[in-house]
């Protein structure tokens, strides 16, 4: 909404119909339409959340293979690529490609893993806002050690 809102030409498909949106996602999807998928500059792929499991609906499964044909497009994943296992790193069975994916902090341990990085392209960790006092009651339970942490 606030792409559009700055004058960017914005698409948004969904799998669900717009009756089973509920709150914010519902007011975002006011106005608009289902399309196919154009030729963009930039594709936004937040399809699936992080409580993905199993395999991709055949619905989904289109909407990830057609995102993946589109080669002439930068291609930003948000929290994990869609169809990717964030446990396994592991298509399911296939996964959006996507150049950079952005999570939220702390990285899925799928996407650390090496079979993920076709799918992650670069991966930054950034907050989303949950409070300190959240993180050190419940912290994180697994560790991911960088190449670099021994320097």
């Amino acid at each position: 909404r606030m792409l559009a809102d700055l004058g960017a030409e914005v698409l948004i498909l969904h799998t669900a119909p717009k009756s089973k949106y509920k709150g914010d996602a519902a007011y975002m999807l006011k106005g608009y339409k289902k399309v196919v998928l154009p030729e963009a500059d930039i594709i936004i792929d937040a399809l699936l959340g992080t409580g993905f499991s199993g395999e991709l609906r055949p619905f989904a499964h289109a909407i990830v293979d057609a995102i993946n044909e589109a080669k002439n497009s930068f291609i930003f994943s948000v929290d994990v690529p869609s169809g990717l296992n964030g446990l396994t790193g592991l298509p399911q069975p296939v996964a959006v490609q996507a150049q950079l994916t952005v999570t939220f902090e702390e990285a899925k341990i799928g996407l650390a893993l090496p079979q993920a990085d076709a799918y992650t392209g670069t991966l930054v960790v950034t907050h989303i806002g949950i409070p300190n006092e959240v993180k050190y009651k419940r912290p994180a339970t697994h560790q991911l050690i960088r190449e670099n942490a021994l320097e």
